[in-house]
């Protein structure tokens, strides 16, 4: 993912800890934003897709900087039951959602 970071730290709480449910919120946009680009490529679509800009739209949305993103990645990322609890419930509301 573009906003992750691939280096391990220890778990420092950030100066800005989000709740449990915008770290929901916003992963679960990243994750939407990722599989429209997958469906985008499967389609042979040639046009380019505007992923950088949806991620920085889903911080926004949430009033979070990318900085504080990555921070509140790291942290919950240190401690493995929180992250599933978290991809759980991203999981049954994006199985129990009507399609559009």
């Amino acid at each position: 993912m573009v906003y992750s970071c691939g280096t391990k730290s220890t778990a420092v709480t950030p100066f800005k800890l989000l709740p449990k449910e915008t770290m929901q919120a916003v992963l679960q946009e990243f994750i939407t934003i990722e599989a429209a680009q997958q469906h985008s490529h499967a389609q042979n679509m040639h046009t380019a897709f505007p992923k950088e800009s949806l991620y920085r739209n889903a911080l926004l949305k949430n009033k979070i900087t990318k900085k504080e993103w990555v921070e509140n990645w790291n942290y919950y990322s240190q401690d493995p039951t929180k992250m599933v609890v978290i991809y759980e419930k991203i999981l049954l509301t994006m199985t129990t959602k009507p399609s559009s």
